[in-house]
């Protein structure tokens, strides 16, 4: 038997929509008879056989199926290998393939083993085993596969174990505001391993939204992963682990409190915030072993700082390390350290209240005060202010606005002070145009106090 087509249907419904009722409005009658047709096109859909193209009746249904579009159809699609329809109403999971094609299996367990690289694999349900622990986790990602966890909450308060793992490849994690919690001592709310392949891991793991217990991390990357995250992290333990080359540039707001770093690179990592860094009580942020941390467009404070507290940003973990600050806030206590690293840049329009220890101290931003020079109101300075216990070297670029040939020089503490312009040695009159970089090197003649240099036009 052949079925109505939609359009059939809608020549029905506008036939019968007309004005020859009373007062000029569609009849009763005819009313009544497309809603006759109606009922016997849906009765024959629902008691024909599905070898006539139709979808059968719930009591009529295959085993091992549910009803699902397919190429934009109803069709009755099979379960894969399980039949409790209880359980897939309560916990299903689908995959969609890249040709847009979209299996259906009874939980987030199956359809992970299932998919392969390029699949997206929906889990439209909350997840908690409360018997896992230790390094299993809640949803073990395989190679090259991406999940999208609709908004339902990884793991809980009580849960044990890892809640998400990136095993190796190229996908995204979307969580859609999804709560994700790592209670258990070690574990982590989403990482990697460092025998991962190298440098095979490159994931987008957004509105993610973590929370960890004393003893884990909301993030643990090792084995040259690479991750760009943006979400939110309240650290009672580790907000980012980072260690053995491991990437990750993260962007929201980290709320922490206790001890030790929140947020640490090691072993050759790079680590990039940008946000609110909330440091509470002991928190800090580290890099050790050769590691780089670039706070950019970022405020850092602490709201309840401990009266013993360590630095907030402490680079002095092994060797080699650098802070980068661009156009960032970190608001230390004034007079005291704030910021300890071998080696700190500091760009834009970076501020930093507190001290500054460091042997390199490389300091690129903007520094001219126009109308305070001593040719008059339209003359420049460039005054470099090297702070005591911090490098005798300082080096900026100049813009447009610090472009000027400088005459003279006024020194405060400073034995001798020695100029290079674009790395070539150089002496007065200094001609500096926009995009030069000046080196200014001193011998303080009181190396317990700070010095000034100001170079006038």
């Amino acid at each position: 038997m052949s079925f109505k087509t939609k359009e059939e249907l809608h020549n029905e419904l506008f036939s019968a929509v007309r004005s020859n009722g009373i007062g000029g409005k569609t009849s009763a009658a005819d009313l009544r008879t497309f809603l006759d047709s109606l009922l016997d096109e849906l009765i024959v859909r629902t008691e024909e056989g599905p070898g006539s193209g139709a979808l059968t009746g719930f009591a009529e249904a295959p085993d091992n199926t549910v009803p699902a579009k397919v190429d934009g159809e109803l069709q009755w699609v099979e379960l894969v290998s399980q039949t409790d329809f209880a359980l897939f109403a309560r916990n299903r999971a689908n995959v969609v393939h890249p040709d847009r094609t979209r299996t259906y299996y009874p939980d987030h367990l199956t359809a992970l083993q299932a998919s392969k690289p390029g699949d997206v694999v929906l889990i439209p349900a909350p997840i908690a085993d409360p018997n896992l622990a230790g390094n299993v986790a809640q949803i073990d990602i395989p190679e090259g596969v991406s999940v999208q966890t609709q908004g339902f909450p990884i793991g809980n308060l009580t849960s044990t174990g890892d809640a998400l793992t990136l095993r190796a490849g190229k996908g995204q994690v979307l969580g859609g505001g999804s709560v994700v919690y790592s209670n258990s001592g070690g574990a982590w709310g989403i990482g990697s391993y460092p025998n991962a392949p190298a440098a095979s891991i490159d994931y987008d793991v957004l509105d993610l939204h973590f929370i960890s217990a004393p003893g884990t991390s909301a993030l643990t990357l090792q084995g040259g992963a690479r991750v760009r995250y943006r979400g939110n992290i309240t650290a009672h333990g580790q907000a980012v682990h980072l260690r053995y080359s491991a990437s990750f540039s993260g962007e929201g707001t980290v709320v922490a409190d206790g001890e030790g770093s929140a947020l640490y690179a090691n072993v050759s990592s790079q680590l990039t915030w940008t946000g609110k860094l909330v440091l509470n009580n002991r928190r800090t942020i580290g890099a050790a072993n050769g590691s780089t941390v670039h706070l950019e467009r970022c405020l850092v404070l602490s709201e309840n700082r401990s009266p013993d507290a360590p630095v907030l940003i402490d680079g002095t973990y092994a060797n080699n390390n650098t802070i980068i600050l661009t156009n960032a806030t970190v608001l230390g206590t004034p007079g005291q350290p704030v910021i300890v690293a071998p080696k700190v840049i500091l760009r834009g329009n970076t501020v930093v209240v507190g001290t500054i220890d460091s042997a390199q101290i490389i300091d690129e931003r903007p520094a001219s005060v126009r109308g305070a020079g001593g040719g008059g109101a339209d003359s420049n300075q460039l005054e470099f202010v090297l702070e005591k216990g911090t490098a005798d070297v300082v080096v900026r670029t100049m813009g447009s606005r610090q472009a000027a040939t400088y005459l003279t020089q006024q020194l405060q503490n400073v034995g001798s002070v020695s100029y290079k312009v674009n790395g070539t040695p150089a002496t007065l009159p200094l001609a500096l145009a926009a995009g030069n970089t000046l080196e200014v090197s001193i011998q303080r003649a009181d190396t317990t106090k700070s010095a000034i240099v100001t170079l006038l036009d």
